[in-house]
């Protein structure tokens, strides 16, 4: 068996890391489409209301989603789990 770790520079992985945005977004669109044309509905969130789009482009409103929160860039949360 091998050893699966490589060694990356910084460089490296900056750039592989500034990839993540537009492989996420290219993810979820892939997704989409294809829970589209498999005939299911998808959610979405569009001007703060939460929106079912059927396989036909059908959208009914859900319902009305709470303010965002605005949340620092770079900000560490850390969350303790409940015990």
């Amino acid at each position: 068996m091998f050893d699966r770790r490589m060694a990356y520079s910084s460089k490296e992985i900056e750039k592989m890391e500034a990839a993540i945005p537009d492989r996420a977004a290219e993810a979820v669109g892939l997704a989409y489409n294809e829970a589209i044309n498999s005939g299911l509905s998808v959610l979405i969130a569009s001007n703060g209301i939460l929106f079912e789009i059927t396989a036909d482009g059908h959208r009914k409103e859900i319902k009305k989603l709470p303010a965002r929160i605005h949340v620092q860039k770079g900000l560490t949360i850390r969350i303790n789990p409940l015990t």
